[in-house]
């Protein structure tokens, strides 16, 4: 008598641990929302958002497409010196996941979704004149402008 053995097992494995860049070689992550886009520079902003990324819970879910099957998503762009890396993130049925195309469906908590989805950042150069119209040349010492920059954050809810 003889016995079929048919392996199964590749059906429940769950898809390894996301692969991100080291948050040392990250120039920004631009951030896409619908038609919003943020760019993130700031090395302390681009190492916690790699942390939370990291613990990411792999699912047995798989990537077979270049976009989530889903309707509406974020991409975030990982902008290296020598290229890019793109993951998305979404919530489907009231669970939050992230997507590395071809690679695995990871599983996140609601914050890091929200966290990514706060597209209300903005960054604003102003320039203040020093003197007031009609007056005098500044002197060497007077600048004619102060430039200032400030980065604004408003939670819309």
């Amino acid at each position: 008598m003889s016995y079929l053995y048919t392996d199964f097992s590749c059906l429940w494995k769950k898809a390894a641990p996301i692969t991100l860049p080291q948050a040392d070689k990250i120039t920004s992550i631009d951030i896409t929302n619908a038609e919003n886009t943020v760019s993130h520079s700031d090395k302390t902003w681009i190492s916690e958002i790699i942390a939370d990324i990291s613990s990411s819970e792999p699912t047995k879910k798989e990537s077979v497409q270049d976009f989530p099957q889903v309707e509406s998503y974020i991409k975030i762009d990982f902008q290296l010196e020598k290229g890019t890396i793109t993951i998305f993130a979404y919530e489907d049925r009231g669970k939050y996941y992230l997507e590395q195309p071809y690679q695995g469906i990871y599983k996140i908590e609601r914050k890091l979704f929200e966290r990514l989805n706060e597209t209300d950042w903005f960054q604003v150069t102003v320039l203040v004149p020093c003197r007031a119209w009609g007056s005098a040349r500044p002197s060497k010492n007077q600048p004619s402008c102060i430039r200032s920059h400030f980065v604004i954050q408003s939670s819309w809810q």
